[in-house]
């Protein structure tokens, strides 16, 4: 059993490198692991692959006075990531105005791992996303994690104006290139 689930790993690193590849048009990106934007609704496992198209951009929705969350799934691919700083940037609209970083909260995303039968019903055992912790700074992430989600919540402050604003997040490890994931809302 432990054999099978150490290949089944395998198979999941793997199959995350070919798709952050074919997401970057086959360009050699010189990274060791890949980063993808998720909406915030998807359930992402520490120990299994991630569960839609990866891609690097985000579109959300969002009304004044409201928070809108996404996720942003980082693959290790098998090695260690160290002293790993993220970082939101202002979103910015054509006319100049700004939702100013502040207003982006990150988090990370922490595990329960249910190894028992539980009185209700599941779809498998193992590492299930639960809560949300603050972000440590810098953090650092194990390669034996296929992948590791920070939540990020936007605020649309009173009196924004209407319009659509762009920015980006930054993931930047030290032992690796940076990632940047770019978002509209």
């Amino acid at each position: 059993e432990n054999r099978l689930a150490s290949i089944s790993k395998d198979i999941d690193i793997y199959h995350h490198k070919v798709r952050t590849v074919f997401m970057r048009g086959l360009e050699s990106t010189g990274h060791n692991y890949g980063v993808s934007a998720v909406n915030a609704l998807t359930k992402l496992r520490r120990d299994a692959a991630v569960p839609e198209p990866l891609g690097n951009n985000i579109e959300l929705t969002a009304a004044r006075h409201e928070y809108e969350s996404f996720q942003i799934a980082i693959l290790p691919f098998g090695e260690d990531l160290r002293n790993i700083t993220i970082e939101a940037g202002d979103l910015v609209g054509k006319s100049g105005k700004r939702i100013e970083k502040n207003n982006i909260a990150l988090s990370l995303v922490d595990y329960v791992n249910i190894n028992w039968v539980p009185a209700y019903v599941v779809d498998r055992r193992g590492w299930h996303p639960d809560a949300l912790m603050p972000r440590p700074s810098p953090l650092n992430i194990s390669g034996d994690e296929i992948c590791r989600p920070v939540w990020i919540t936007i605020y649309v402050p009173p009196g924004t104006p209407a319009g659509t604003y762009h920015g980006n997040v930054t993931v930047k490890p030290a032992n690796a290139e940076r990632s940047t994931v770019s978002v509209s809302l």
